[in-house]
């Protein structure tokens, strides 16, 4: 069984009003580092 969990997710950039751009990132999470969750867009 692998230790790595990974979740595609929709990232929201917060800029300068009125907008917010959204853009794809993964979120990776590996038992051997248990206080870490990886984001990588």
């Amino acid at each position: 069984m692998s230790s790595v969990i990974e979740q595609s997710v929709q990232a929201r950039m917060v800029a300068s009003a009125p907008r917010m751009e959204t853009l794809p990132a993964m979120l990776s999470y590996d038992r051997q580092y248990p206080f870490a969750v990886r984001m990588a867009f």
